[in-house]
């Protein structure tokens, strides 16, 4: 058996695996090809970006023309977790949509855009889930991570460098918050590779390799979020516990993030300026990197709108559009759970975070990868980032195949049955 496989194969299963998985056919990395040949030309190019919302289409195209791989390949309950997601977030904005069109008449472009920044990721994965090769999965994985490493070396060569040779200011970044880092989407993406080959024990050269790489971005808060996702990894108990009553957890969760949006008005508010210049010296916005005045620009605006049903999908950049001078030209809050709160209002917003935290049921790695999101989701908008969430999906898939253990009779003899079919 493979190393690090969790399908136990006979001699005879093996022919079954070089007559009916060949390599040459392996859609699901055909797809990777072109998703990576994409983000490698919009290096250069950047309007080329946009063609990756494009993948579903290509997925689709593919799943089509084989439609044996359509369901051999597919294991339910993978499926049924994305299945999870599309189907919430297609009736969330569809519901939203009805009102902001015939009540709000603030129905706009960037409506439409946030949704399917949400949606696109989730729909590719669904559609390319069962192209997947289950006995490749870890090969998936280091696939993934050494073309992310190599588009990471190709696209911030410079700042890379620079980080090497002036090693001691990743220390002064993480230790001054007044000091900002370059905008850089890399690391978040392979902190997520990170916590997965950790997790499976890929290998420990995998995981030091993008570790390195990692904190040469020196992103505080994707260092902080890897610090607490540890935590969780060496707790075991607490996921058992959480899973006893997954419902009442995802209400206590939801509580607690409603606590943090308070925490929010707090600042925009100035709540914590005297506290932070007499005891540390240092201003809040100035602390915050300047989210302070955004915040509060934003929440002044939206406030008097309905806080318990929000101000409407895309209102929060529709605002950041109209003082874009005043603002620097900033294009995002830099806070999903804010945006969120403000845009679905109370309601919204704790079923939204309800349901997303009930879906950590699928797996302990999920759950640890969750609670990492939802730390960058204080001070970020990594949700809107098409390549961070469909890497979140794809590892969500991968885990969830991995943790669906068959044995070799079980998951043979079920590929030949459902290949009757046709």
């Amino acid at each position: 058996m493979a190393k690090n496989s969790y399908i136990k194969t006979s001699s005879n299963d093996n022919l079954y695996l070089e007559g009916n998985f060949r390599d040459k056919n392996d859609l699901f990395l055909l797809v990777l090809n072109i998703y990576f040949i994409l983000s490698y030309i919009s290096i250069f190019i950047s309007d080329i970006r946009y063609a990756k919302y494009a993948l579903p289409i290509v997925v689709s195209f593919l799943v089509l023309q084989n439609k044996k791989n359509r369901i051999v390949y597919e294991l339910e309950m993978a499926k049924l977790y994305l299945k999870y997601f599309l189907y919430f977030y297609v009736i969330l904005y569809l519901v939203y949509f009805f009102f902001q069109g015939v009540f709000g008449n603030n129905l706009s472009f960037r409506s439409i855009a946030n949704a399917l920044f949400v949606i696109l990721p989730i729909l590719t994965v669904y559609l390319l889930a069962p192209l997947i090769k289950v006995h490749r999965i870890d090969y998936y994985f280091k696939y993934i991570t050494f073309l992310t490493i190599g588009g990471y070396v190709l696209e911030k060569r410079e700042s890379l460098l620079n980080s090497i040779l002036e090693w001691r200011q990743i220390f002064s970044a993480i230790e001054d918050s007044s000091v900002s880092s370059e905008s850089n989407l890399y690391p978040f993406l392979l902190s997520l590779l990170l916590l997965y080959s950790f997790y499976y024990k890929i290998g420990w050269k995998y995981s030091l390799l993008i570790l390195i790489f990692v904190i040469l971005g020196f992103k505080r808060i994707v260092l902080l979020s890897i610090l607490v996702a540890y935590c969780l990894y060496k707790l075991p108990f607490l996921y058992r516990i959480i899973l006893s009553n997954i419902k009442f957890f995802s209400s206590l969760f939801s509580l607690i993030a409603v606590v943090i949006i308070l925490f929010y008005y707090n600042i925009a508010d100035g709540q914590y300026d005297d506290y932070l210049f007499n005891n540390f010296g240092i201003y809040t916005n100035a602390f915050m990197q300047g989210r302070q005045n955004l915040y509060a620009l934003v929440i002044k605006e939206l406030e008097k709108d309905n806080l318990i049903f929000g101000s409407g999908v895309g209102s929060v950049d529709n605002i950041l559009i109209q003082y874009g001078n005043e603002i620097n030209n900033v294009t995002n809050l830099h806070s999903e759970l804010l945006r969120w709160f403000l845009e679905l209002g109370i309601i919204g917003y704790t079923i939204w975070l309800f349901m997303f935290f009930k879906s950590v049921e699928y797996s302990r790695y999920i759950f640890i990868m969750f609670i990492f999101l939802f730390i960058l989701l204080i001070t970020d908008n990594v949700m809107i980032y098409f390549d961070y969430m469909m890497y979140y999906y794809i590892l969500s898939v991968f885990s969830i195949l991995k943790e669906k253990k068959y044995s070799s009779h079980e998951y043979f003899s079920r590929l030949q049955t459902e290949q009757k079919k046709y």
